[in-house]
């Protein structure tokens, strides 16, 4: 049974300001054990302190920002056109925008919706487990 997949996608880290686009791969991961979220992560190269840098939000969001925009925090989604779909990324620590391949995205989106259907989200979240885990870090 799958537990866990990833997928490399091409991407383009926008420099608006300068009207830069710098092409990367990414990863983008899925745990069945973790069916709300995804994983984004920036190669080192591509990160300000030569680190590999993860940003973690909704599978749902990700979803719903192929078709319209979404999102009204930190991590908002939308269609750029055809071929890209631009994903907004804030944090104190600083922010990005960056453009995912579409098809890529839909490939991994695919098999994500494939090993965790949206219906059958909550039914996989490890409630129990977190709530003893939250309890015992006391």
């Amino acid at each position: 049974m799958l537990t866990s997949m990833t997928h490399l996608v091409a991407a383009r880290l926008c420099a608006s300001s300068i009207g830069v686009r710098y092409t990367v791969t990414v990863s983008l991961t899925y745990a069945c054990d973790d069916p709300l979220a995804v994983h984004l992560t920036f190669p080192a190269d591509a990160s300000r302190n030569d680190a590999p840098a993860t940003w973690t939000f909704a599978r749902g969001l990700l979803a719903a920002g192929l078709h319209a925009r979404a999102g009204v925090g930190d991590v908002q989604v939308w269609p750029h056109d055809e071929r890209w779909v631009t994903v907004s990324l804030t944090a104190p620590e600083g922010a990005a925008v960056v453009e995912l391949d579409r098809r890529g995205l839909q490939r991994f989106l695919a098999h994500a919706f494939a090993a965790v259907p949206a219906a059958e989200e909550t039914q996989r979240l490890a409630v129990d487990a977190l709530i003893e885990s939250l309890l015992a870090s006391g």
